[in-house]
């Protein structure tokens, strides 16, 4: 396989890659540093008792959904049978509990967000940094991203007549009523905090209002029991695929994922523990790949080697471009092409 070994400002190829975008953490990061944590398992476990830590243990999972599903089953089993469930309900609502409290620790506040750079909070725009980050996602034909955090749909929601994310009436359908099927597709391939479970149906939360923030959101909406957050937070990609084969939305847009044609663009993903999105690009019908690499600090050869890393994993029969992702969105400053030198053409 044989591929230009450059760096391009993202200015310089935005118009000929529109078709997807495949967002990951990065995306989330260039807005707060407070969305580097590795996981919302790590951050929760100082707010658990070792009894729900043990809990996790034995069922082998980092997943805030399957720990809480498991013990709603057992309570819901005991119930049937007559017998006590103990002290299932309040480790259910420690885990409640401990994931409220992360999120309101890692998370920040959408004002924060919005605020203009050197600015006090109490003086940010309203739908200031999220609306020029809706307009960049607007110019994508479809919207993929494997962060669980708030960025993308709070930027949708700047220009709410503009996308869709296939929750209609705040429950999930396939089925797309006419009036939205021009509108850009967002699909949350991990999940996201703002959306669950009830029922057997996947439901997501309304937008928040001025007066109630997201944690305490979360806090009134897990405190009924039935309500179970979907976010995949397996570590393994094999862990990972199998949640989402176990619910209708997620294996929906990894279905879209799969379908995508044309080309796709990729921010703030490095794949790292998610090789069954890199089996969905592979199965895709995609031909074009622009990937962003962060390369202030790394030298050229650091940059060719993450390059030959990205090459190695997407196959001989697409288009690879690079393109310095510092530069992507409202961050970039200058159109300048950087070249490297390229190592001969290698194979596979």
């Amino acid at each position: 396989m044989s591929f230009r070994y450059e760096m391009y400002a993202y200015r310089d190829i935005q118009e000929a890659h529109t078709d997807g975008l495949l967002a990951g953490n990065g995306l989330s990061i260039s807005y707060s540093p407070r969305f580097s944590y590795g996981s919302l398992f790590q951050a929760a476990t100082p707010f658990m008792e070792e009894t729900v830590s043990a809990i996790f243990r034995a069922l082998g999972t980092t997943n805030f959904e399957l720990a809480l599903r498991e013990i709603n089953q057992a309570i819901s089993l005991n119930g049937l049978v007559g017998n006590a469930s103990g002290r299932l309900p309040d480790l259910y609502a420690d885990i409640r509990h401990a994931l409220v409290r992360v999120v309101q620790q890692v998370h920040p506040e959408k004002t924060d967000i919005d605020t203009p750079a050197g600015a006090q909070a109490a003086e940010g725009r309203r739908h200031g940094r999220l609306a020029e980050l809706g307009v960049q996602l607007a110019r994508f034909k479809a919207i993929f991203t494997t962060s669980y955090d708030l960025i993308p749909y709070w930027a949708i929601m700047t220009a709410p007549s503009s996308f869709k994310d296939y929750f209609f009436d705040c429950l999930f359908s396939s089925e797309v009523p006419e009036k939205y099927l021009e509108r850009i597709p967002l699909h949350f391939l991990h999940g996201a905090l703002h959306l669950y479970t009830e029922d057997k149906r996947t439901r997501k939360i309304v937008a928040e209002s001025r007066h109630l923030t997201l944690p305490r959101t979360l806090d009134q909406l897990y405190r009924s029991g039935d309500a179970v957050p979907l976010f995949v937070s397996e570590g393994l990609s094999r862990h990972k695929m199998s949640r989402i084969l176990e619910n209708e939305y997620l294996s929906f847009c990894y279905d879209s994922l799969k379908r995508q044609s044309g080309g796709l663009t990729v921010f703030g993903l490095s794949f790292d523990g998610d090789e069954h999105i890199v089996q969905a690009v592979r199965e895709s019908a995609l031909r074009r790949i622009a990937i962003g690499i962060y390369t202030p600090g790394m030298s050229p050869e650091a940059i060719m080697l993450e390059q030959a890393r990205y090459a190695g994993k997407f196959g001989s029969d697409r288009e690879l471009v690079f393109f310095d992702s510092a530069t992507f969105g409202g961050g970039g400053r200058g159109s300048r092409r950087r070249r490297l030198r390229a190592p001969p053409a290698s194979s596979k």
